[in-house]
């Protein structure tokens, strides 16, 4: 279910010219238990969001 929302998000990201920036590879490491600390859901933690962050920061600079 989840890769098809993320299909559907770049998909629309692309159509309308717009840059969609990858997170999944940044949250999937070895601090993954630190990032998503529920696996009942996809909230992050504070740590998760700022690796999320890191990775949007890369892309506008």
């Amino acid at each position: 279910m989840i890769k098809k929302k993320f299909a559907i998000i770049i998909a629309q990201a692309v159509q309308h010219g717009d840059t969609f920036v990858p997170t999944v590879q940044a949250i999937n490491g070895s601090h993954f238990a630190d990032y998503i600390t529920n696996p009942q859901n996809i909230h992050l933690s504070l740590p998760g969001y700022q690796v999320v962050a890191a990775e949007f920061w890369k892309v506008m600079q």
